[in-house]
């Protein structure tokens, strides 16, 4: 599993996330 990638992608998750609630 390359770990970059994993943190990049649970990284974009947080920020859609974040964008979500502050719509």
């Amino acid at each position: 599993v390359n770990q970059k990638m994993m943190k990049s992608a649970m990284i974009k998750d947080l920020y859609s996330e974040i964008d979500r609630l502050k719509q």
